[in-house]
């Protein structure tokens, strides 16, 4: 699921209760949100960077691969620029 932080559609807290919910139902859900972007993806960075994770989601769930270290540990904050510039192509 994707739910940016300037989002000027939806609340950016309807985002994080949607993805709550999901998850108490006990839902294989993902949230990835962009730290200043809207409702769409405007910079290249994060529209190559959302490419490579969605790629990585079907190839774990309809190729059986293993689910990537971000997905499975997570990604601290402070070291969220540092993943993106590694991500990048």
């Amino acid at each position: 699921m994707l739910h940016n932080d300037k989002d000027g559609a939806v609340d950016y807290t309807q985002g994080i209760e949607y993805y709550n919910g999901l998850r108490r139902l006990n839902k294989p859900v993902t949230m990835i949100t962009y730290k200043g972007e809207n409702h769409g993806i405007m910079k290249d960075v994060n529209k190559k960077d959302y490419a490579v994770r969605m790629l990585e989601f079907f190839d774990h769930y309809l190729k059986g691969e293993p689910a990537p270290d971000w997905w499975e540990n997570g990604i601290d904050l402070l070291d969220m620029e540092q993943h993106l510039e590694e991500r990048a192509f």
